[in-house]
């Protein structure tokens, strides 16, 4: 399950972005590129069955005392499984995960409070921001109105999109929002057909990200 939170934050960070023809795709793949977030906050939901699993991952950036630091928290739902003796899998009630990873320069990373380690290095580049690749070249349809820019990536062109070493087996469909200088909202969204091999019924997948450019006041507590 954490592969999978983990795959579903890096569908809805954002960095580097590709650019053509300076259409209206290219021109918010442009704002794109240029955006540097301090914060960002993202929530994930998947539904399948009766099940949902919800997550929300906040990854905060600026400085303290002139020292850059960052802090990332993830919250998020999860279904434990085990193996009984004949090899069948048995699924757990769902449970919920938190998790803490605090960076400041001069005392290196924590996680969860513990203890620094000075060799750590900053994050936020694992952690998200990470790569929307937004082109006109990968994109099948799209409108674009008021800011709000709304399009399909067929399947053959997610991994390129998304970022991910593998297509998924379905089209997705994306909205940006930008303010004319830099990107405020995405949100993705695509079902995965029921997998009968594995017995997992349909999937529905969203996540939405907001982004803020303020430089965010906030405090790592040092013992």
């Amino acid at each position: 399950m954490k592969k999978i939170i983990a795959l579903l934050i890096v569908l809805a960070s954002l960095t580097a972005l590709v650019s053509c023809a300076k259409n209206e795709v290219d021109t918010v793949g442009d704002r794109f590129n240029a955006s540097k977030p301090t914060k960002t906050v993202v929530y994930t939901a998947q539904k399948f069955g009766d099940i949902r699993l919800l997550g929300e991952y906040i990854l905060t950036t600026g400085y303290i005392k002139g020292a850059v630091a960052s802090v990332y928290e993830a919250t998020y739902d999860y279904m434990p499984s085990v193996e009984d003796g004949s090899g069948e899998i048995i699924k757990r009630p769902v449970e919920t995960e938190h998790e803490l990873l605090e960076y400041l320069e001069g005392y290196g990373v924590r996680e969860n409070g513990g203890a620094w380690d000075k060799e750590g290095e900053n994050f936020v580049s694992d952690v998200g921001p990470v790569s929307l690749n937004l082109s006109s070249k990968y994109i099948k349809t799209f409108t674009y109105e008021n800011g709000k820019l709304r399009c399909v990536v067929a399947a053959k062109n997610t991994a390129e999109v998304l970022g991910q070493e593998a297509d998924l087996p379905v089209d997705i469909s994306i909205e940006v929002t930008d303010d004319g200088a830099s990107v405020t909202w995405v949100k993705i969204s695509y079902t995965i057909p029921e997998d009968t091999e594995a017995e997992m019924p349909e999937t529905l997948v969203t996540i939405e990200a907001f982004y803020t450019y303020d430089n965010e006041q906030f405090d790592i507590a040092v013992k």
